[in-house]
């Protein structure tokens, strides 16, 4: 697929989606992988680096204003609406995200001590990972 066709197909499907929603919604089903590549292969490309570089921004707290920083938190720090981890942290944000053939994981964490860490990692194609391996996943 050409970009001028995917770009063709996406305002198709962009200017369809809002009148049918309800009834393609009820229709969904699984794209076929070869679908879900190219999709995944035009989404915005980014590293690890310029991830864990974003994460320290956001766990350093002066980058963006106020207003930002307060949307951020509320977006970010998840981990913090369980009790035992407010124990021990001051803030603290994860952001995922995944499609067939990627996997991100990009967070921050401030210790009620001060300590600092971010981190971030992108597992990209044929990787395989898991607690016990997939059928397949190392030949």
């Amino acid at each position: 697929m050409t970009l001028d066709e995917y770009r063709n197909t996406c305002r198709a499907v962009h200017t369809e989606l809002p009148r049918r929603y309800s009834q393609l919604r009820k229709s969904f089903k699984m794209l076929p992988l070869k679908t879900q590549r190219i999709w995944s292969d035009r989404l915005p490309a980014s590293t690890a680096r310029e991830y864990a570089a974003l994460m320290k921004k956001i766990n350093d707290r002066t980058f963006f204003g106020d207003t930002l920083q307060l949307y951020l938190d509320e977006v970010m720090e998840g981990l913090l609406n369980n009790p035992a981890n407010r124990k021990w942290l001051k803030h603290a944000g994860t952001k995922g995200g995944s499609t067939a053939s990627l996997l991100t994981q990009a967070l921050y964490a401030t210790s009620l001590t001060g300590d600092k860490t971010e981190l971030a990692y992108f597992f990209k194609r044929a990787f395989c990972m898991g607690i016990a391996a997939a059928p397949g996943c190392h030949e």
